[in-house]
């Protein structure tokens, strides 16, 4: 018996719909992925689970004798009968532990990764602890830089694939060769600024892509891709969209986004973004595909390109350039530094409820001109440099995210304050002038010259 039929057998035989047995495979795959690491025994429930997937009694797992205690629940442990054997199947069919459903390493596709929040992920998942294959799909325009992930590119987890989103053969050849069971879709063209100039380019990678994506999610994921009326999916797969707080507008002086605010965007980007959430929404709701939204504040941190105004206005410090401000300065945004952004990437993708909008905010509100301000006093700069310039056409006024949700329901909460994540921000460009120097030759500096000039 295959893989998927005794998943399937499983979860008829205990009642369960597809949502809660995707939601104890990853219980199980987590507390065996702790127990690996020399960490706490998995409960008699868990233990169940193993036990009746691999066909090996609870007290053979735990290396103990037969009607001992457990050690993790003080119960019994008696020798549990094999799944398989129950169901007149020969107990001595493997079952391939690397195949979806009830495995402790997934295979996930993270789009856009040589960017700036994509890089900092891929890093975060590659570090000790975690056993996830990552698989790297990006195009690598302007801002997609391999040097970000340089401390990773030897690792036996990370492969590199160059290539578009929008590429339906390209994509389904990776779900395929990779066994893709999770897509984290960071590719997306992201700068407000650029969404004015050319918004074309935004339609194609950020919603045609998002859509392209989704499609090889559904045709790879679905038991009977043939059935337009069947809606379950491989155990255990999922879709992240990373979002952004900008497609609900702007906020005034007072309030919050919460998940249920409508979407107002009011640029090109914003707009392109709220599409693709839209996408994401329907092949939830038509397809029944496991998908999560996720919608962040404004991130900043490593290997951020100096297009965003904390790298920009450090590196225009460091070269005692001018410092351009938009308007008056007091648009408000809430910081969210990019490590805390990473896990609760983390969080949504291991513990979210499948159809599930998730805001991802800093706590941190703070005035563009303030942090700018902030920026001059530790570089040990003047306040002479800000130069103000005209504001750019639709500029929304504040963003404030309410995480309230992510924090009660998934257990995360932003680690870092904003003077601390801003400390180890400044330090890191300090201690990296040269890769700095070279994202910002060539096409940068034309790009500068149209925007602030």
């Amino acid at each position: 018996m295959e893989t998927r039929e005794i998943l399937l057998e499983l979860r008829r035989k205990n009642g369960l719909t597809q949502d809660e047995m995707a939601e104890k495979i990853m219980v199980t795959r987590q507390a065996v992925s702790r127990w690996e690491n020399g960490e706490t025994i998995p409960n008699s429930d868990t233990l169940k689970i193993i036990s009746m997937m691999f066909g090996v009694s609870i007290n053979h797992l735990l290396g103990q004798p037969q009607n001992t205690v457990c050690p993790s629940c003080g119960m019994p442990v008696d020798k549990t009968n094999d799944f398989r054997a129950a169901n007149n199947k020969s107990s001595s069919v493997d079952i391939n532990y690397s195949d979806n459903g009830g495995k402790t390493m997934k295979n996930i596709l993270v789009t856009g990764g040589a960017g700036f929040i994509g890089s900092n992920f891929i890093r975060y998942m590659l570090a000790p602890g975690f056993n996830h294959n990552i698989v790297n799909l990006d195009v690598l325009t302007y801002s997609g830089n391999l040097e970000n992930l340089d401390a990773v590119k030897d690792s036996l987890r990370y492969t590199f694939v160059k290539g578009d989103i929008c590429d339906k053969d390209l994509l389904a050849e990776i779900f395929a060769k990779y066994n893709i069971d999770t897509v984290v879709n960071f590719a997306a063209e992201s700068h407000v600024d650029r969404s004015i100039v050319d918004p074309e380019i935004f339609v194609k990678s950020n919603v045609t892509g998002t859509h392209m994506l989704l499609e090889c999610a559904r045709k790879h994921w679905k038991i009977n891709p043939n059935d337009r009326h069947e809606r379950e999916y491989t155990p255990g797969v999922k879709f992240i969209q990373v979002s952004t707080d900008e497609v609900y507008g702007t906020l005034g002086d007072k309030g919050l986004f919460v998940e249920t605010t409508p979407l107002a965007p009011n640029s090109p980007y914003s707009a392109s973004k709220a599409s693709a959430d839209m996408f994401v929404r329907a092949y939830s709701e038509t397809f029944g595909l496991p998908v999560n939204i996720t919608r962040c504040s404004n991130n900043y941190g490593p290997y951020q390109f100096p297009e965003k105004l904390i790298p920009l206005m450090i590196n225009n410090c460091l070269k005692n350039k001018p410092l351009p401000v938009y308007g008056n300065g007091k648009q408000v945004r809430d910081w969210l530094y990019v490590e805390d952004h990473c896990t609760a990437i983390y969080a949504v993708m291991t513990k979210g409820r499948p159809g599930e909008v998730y805001n991802i905010g800093g706590n941190n509100e703070k005035q563009n001109v303030e942090v700018i301000r902030l920026l001059i006093k530790e570089l040990g700069k003047s306040d002479e440099l800000i130069q103000y310039v005209k504001d750019r056409p639709g500029h929304d006024i504040r963003y404030a995210i309410d995480n309230s949700k992510i924090t009660s329901q998934l257990g995360w909460s932003p680690a870092y304050t904003f003077e601390q994540g801003m400390k180890k921000t400044i330090d890191w460009y300090l201690s990296n002038s040269g890769w700095m120097d070279r994202v910002i030759s060539g096409e940068y500096e034309r790009y500068y010259n149209e925007m602030y000039q």
